[in-house]
């Protein structure tokens, strides 16, 4: 009886597996480019190219901001009216994130020199910062064309679009040995994610329509739900920047190649979390404009429940293979493993206290759901910096691991008390 349970389940979330499958063969993927460097140039190496693409993906970050998640929010109504959505206000999403991106491209050209020496500009190639912007441009594109492919329900090639092309297009060439010198594998990767948004727009484009009956989407409305997104967006993606930025300012690009390797393999989990609780996102935003509470709290419940029997066996897995996985890229690298398990703990944790924050943001409290990512990232700010210098990279570890898991238990009593939706067990209770 519990087998044929489990196996209706698994069939019910069969989508969702299937673009978590995407998400974990893109971490792979991204993986295998770090062994390869690591074993060509060593941790510094690491260290350089993580500081360069790392900030590429941060700034793009401030690009999209929150307007990723609101277009997946904004735009399902296509799918839950059964119309789909005009073509033009996919064209002023892309047109806004281009322009945003522009303005931060061009304040880098401006004061690129000051950014790239807090870097560690002694140690990072002349042309890091022209492919840092093609990086930034390519990555805001992908990240606009995933949401709007979540939006209708296309959740696997989203994932292929975000998380596999450009690893994947990276690994041809170095296959193919075009690319040998650091620099050189720079240029590839913003090639490959410049490709991979071609694709990805061109996709998103294809599920809209010119019809004048199909569902416009104001844009007064979405930046609506964008702008405190925002704010949660950049802060949660400022911590994993900020931790390696932190790494290579007080142990040097040594210890940010330690970091990188470490957080990567730990993002593993991190990336099919999310992954796994972002292709719910559009199933419980469709509930959302339904105003249908319980079945957001079914899906949140089934979110928790998925990626804690999913993350937790993988989890163990990696702690157990942690020093032979580490010495794939190097034998240096064995260094970084109490790291590693520190960052696996934290993931394991936020996986199993469930999508708190996107439950707040998508049952219209996204205010609150920032004010909680600001006051966590701004305790992290003044944490980690005295956690390196007592304790090296595994205090920034420390800490931000605590951090996230705080900011995520916080997230899973407001919606408890605002909602009254018990994300851990799916369970709603209405509020008179």
């Amino acid at each position: 009886m519990y087998l044929k349970r489990f196996s209706a389940g698994m069939l019910r979330h069969s989508k969702a597996l299937t673009g978590l499958a995407a998400r974990a063969g893109g971490v792979a993927l991204g993986f295998i480019v770090t062994v390869i460097i690591g074993r060509w140039y060593g941790p510094a190496a690491n260290g350089q190219y993580a500081l360069v693409t790392q900030t590429a993906m941060f700034l793009s970050v401030m690009a999209v901001g929150g307007l990723d998640l609101a277009v997946t929010r904004e735009f399902s109504r296509g799918v839950a009216s059964g119309v789909p959505v005009q073509r033009q206000s996919l064209i002023l999403v892309y047109l806004q994130a281009f322009l945003i991106a522009a303005a931060i491209s061009s304040a880098l050209f401006v004061a690129g020199n000051s950014l790239l020496d807090g870097l560690g500009r002694q140690a990072i190639p002349e042309a890091a910062l022209v492919t840092l912007v093609a990086i930034l441009m390519a990555r805001t594109f992908t990240r606009i064309a995933a949401a709007v492919l979540r939006s209708q329900r296309s959740y696997i090639f989203a994932q292929v679009v975000e998380v596999i092309l450009i690893p994947a297009l990276t690994l041809l060439v170095l296959a193919a040995g075009i690319a040998r010198t650091l620099p050189e594998i720079l240029w590839v990767t913003a090639g490959a994610g410049l490709t991979a948004a071609l694709i990805g727009a061109a996709t998103s484009f294809g599920k809209t329509s010119s019809d004048q009956n199909a569902v416009r989407i104001p844009m007064k409305t979405l930046w609506a739900t964008a702008l405190p997104l925002w704010g949660v967006a950049i802060s949660l993606n400022f911590a994993e920047w900020f931790g390696l930025a932190t790494a290579g300012a007080t142990t040097g690009l040594y210890g940010a190649g330690l970091y990188r390797v470490a957080s990567q393999v730990s993002s593993g989990l991190g990336i099919v979390t999310l992954g796994l609780f972002g292709t719910f996102v559009a199933q419980m935003s469709e509930a959302h404009h339904s105003n249908d509470r319980r079945r957001i709290a079914q899906l949140a419940g089934a979110a928790t429940r998925l990626s804690a029997v999913i993350i937790i066996p993988f989890a163990a897995a990696l702690a157990a293979a942690a020093a032979p996985l580490l010495s794939l890229v190097g034998a240096e690298f064995v260094a970084a493993r109490p790291l590693l398990l520190v960052l696996i703990i934290g993931q394991v944790v936020y996986a199993a206290t469930g999508p708190s924050g996107l439950v707040l943001a998508i049952t219209g409290h996204a205010r609150i759901n920032l004010a909680i990512t600001i006051t966590t990232t701004l305790t992290m700010i003044g944490l980690a910096p005295l956690a390196a210098s007592e304790f090296g990279v595994i205090g920034i570890a420390t800490t931000l691991s605590a951090l996230l898991v705080v900011r995520n238990i916080v997230s899973l009593y407001a919606v408890r008390h605002l909602e009254g939706i018990m994300v851990l067990t799916g369970r709603y209770t209405a509020r008179h």
